[in-house]
């Protein structure tokens, strides 16, 4: 069964009236965050071209003809120029993609940690643990790129791991504390279901588990980008001034008054966020916010390092 926008809006407020959580998560301020635009089945389908850099909004589908999702991975659909295929991921391996969830165009909430997989001829979204599964509505920012001098992958291993760390070894990231790191979990056989952050060791760029008590495991991959501050990549610190609750707003020209921006985050430690992050648009205030999407409170000193995709 559909519903027009409206019918959904009356529905998610009465559900916040009588104190039943929603799938949308909202601002711990009482205040609930816009829903997402509906379009014909309810989904925002790509407005990303492969000449845009590959970047594109993946919307998980459970109902046919044209669903996508399979238990807990939903394979990747960018639907240009053919309906539900992806030209730039199908067949091809060797891609190296990043993803972040898109809560202004989801109509169901995320709150597992998750990851990238190529499987036959697909790529898939995956949740890293492997009794949650996905539904209808979900959306990711996906950026889609090839190995280069900036962009690989890393591998944790015994040698690189220290309990809940594994250490980045790249002429681009070693000495190098300005770099800004962008990181989305690859599986390849070995599950880390657990939220994950980059931090600068005074060597070089670390990733680690945001739960300092679960060690990295050994085989764990990992998709990375290496880049630097410019136009569309920088690093956005919360404070008392633009964080409130669990969501802090971003100020920047590219995507002040952009409700269509993709952008990729990655938590950068300042303090530790052991929660689910995603990505809201705030209509009256024209600005986009990072939030926890569990709704708990997000620590003053948390960083960002935020890379704009499509503009």
């Amino acid at each position: 069964m559909r519903f027009s926008r409206a019918a959904i809006m009356l529905m998610f407020t009465a559900l916040i009236s009588v104190g039943v959580s929603s799938a949308q998560w909202r601002s711990t301020s009482g205040s609930p965050l816009p829903l997402p635009a509906a379009g014909a089945r309810g989904e925002i389908r790509s407005t990303g071209l492969i000449e845009d850099g590959g970047s594109f909004i993946h919307i998980t589908r459970t109902t046919p003809p044209d669903e996508n999702v399979s238990l807990n991975d939903s394979r990747l659909v960018s639907e240009l120029p053919t309906s539900n295929t992806s030209p730039m991921t199908d067949n091809n391996p060797a891609a190296i993609i990043f993803a972040t969830f898109n809560g202004h165009q989801s109509s169901i909430n995320q709150t597992s940690p998750f990851g990238v997989y190529y499987s036959g001829s697909n790529w898939r979204i995956y949740n890293e643990d492997t009794g949650a599964n996905f539904g209808e509505g979900a959306a990711f920012n996906v950026q889609v790129q090839g190995k280069s001098d900036n962009i690989f992958v890393h591998t944790a291993s015994a040698l690189n791991i220290s309990d809940h760390i594994t250490d980045i070894d790249h002429p681009l990231t070693n000495g190098n504390p300005s770099a800004i790191v962008i990181v989305t979990p690859r599986w390849e056989g070995v599950y880390n279901n657990q939220h994950i952050g980059v931090y600068y060791n005074g060597n070089g760029w670390s990733i680690f588990n945001q739960n300092t008590a679960v060690n990295m495991p050994v085989g764990a991959k990992f998709n990375v980008q290496v880049l630097f501050a410019n136009d569309t990549d920088f690093v956005h610190t919360t404070t008392g001034g633009n964080t409130t609750g669990n969501v802090t707003t971003l100020d920047h020209p590219t995507l002040n008054g952009n409700s269509g921006a993709q952008f990729i985050v990655t938590q950068h430690y300042g303090a530790y966020n052991n929660n689910p992050i995603g990505l809201i648009y705030d209509g009256p205030s024209e600005r986009w916010r990072i939030g926890n999407t569990n709704s708990a409170p997000l620590p003053i000193g948390t960083n960002f390092n935020v890379h704009i995709t499509n503009s």
